[in-house]
């Protein structure tokens, strides 16, 4: 009964990790913010085109939301996909009507579920 139970907990921290990944990809593409900052930790580095702060869960939103209201997403492409011990780093590119950015961000586990602890846009 143990192992049984070990086994669907196994898994069902597995699934949650993947959808994460897919859940970002999903509102980097339609430059949904608030889905997004979901993810964050409650302190997240951004780096936008050069410019990086450590802000709030919520400044965050703010900040990515002010990016995607000067920058409307028309497609996001993973690239990249680095899994290490307990550290994500997922890359990718992002267009939009005013030209392509590299996204990159890294996850970090905390509670049994990946948070983004930093994200960095770069022009491509």
């Amino acid at each position: 009964m143990l192992s049984i139970l070990f086994s669907i907990a196994v898994t069902i921290t597995s699934f949650a990790q993947n959808i994460d990944n897919e859940q970002v990809a999903t509102s980097l593409q339609t430059g949904n913010a608030s889905e997004i900052a979901k993810h964050f930790s409650s302190r997240i580095e951004i780096s936008i085109l050069g410019e990086s702060v450590n802000y709030s869960r919520d400044a965050a939103e703010k900040k990515l939301f002010e990016f995607f209201d000067q920058n409307a997403p028309e497609r996001y492409t993973q690239i990249e996909d680095h899994a290490e011990v307990k550290v994500d780093h997922v890359v990718g590119i992002l267009s939009t009507e005013s030209g392509e950015y590299e996204i990159s961000y890294y996850l970090i586990t905390a509670h049994e579920k990946h948070q983004i602890n930093h994200l960095i846009i770069k022009a491509k």
